[in-house]
């Protein structure tokens, strides 16, 4: 399809193109930077969406590791193995938290 002229107009500057391949190619690029922008726009969509989560979820559970702590002088013997589980569980949810925040996606 040689010999197809295009002009095209940005910016009240005017482009004319005379093959189609070369016509092709600019098309393409235009549409491989578009879907750049779209991927970047939604990796910060998500990330800001996964940060506000995870800062939602470490003010409970920051709440509950301090009120574990101070609970922790007044257990009998057999109330000690349960918090020792449940201040393992509240560490590992942290640790999980903290990796969904640090580890990049995609």
């Amino acid at each position: 399809m040689s010999g197809v002229l295009l002009e095209y107009t940005m910016h009240k500057k005017s482009i004319i193109f005379k093959d189609a391949d070369a016509i092709m190619l600019i098309i393409r690029s235009f549409n491989s930077v578009e879907a750049m922008q779209r991927r970047a726009t939604e990796d910060r969509f998500r990330n800001v969406l996964l940060s506000t989560i995870t800062h939602d979820i470490k003010t409970p559970l920051t709440a509950l590791q301090n009120n574990l702590s101070m609970l922790a002088p007044h257990l009998r013997e057999d109330g000690r193995e349960y918090y020792s589980a449940t201040c393992i569980a509240t560490r590992a949810l942290e640790y999980y938290l903290y990796d969904i925040n640090v580890l990049p996606l995609g």
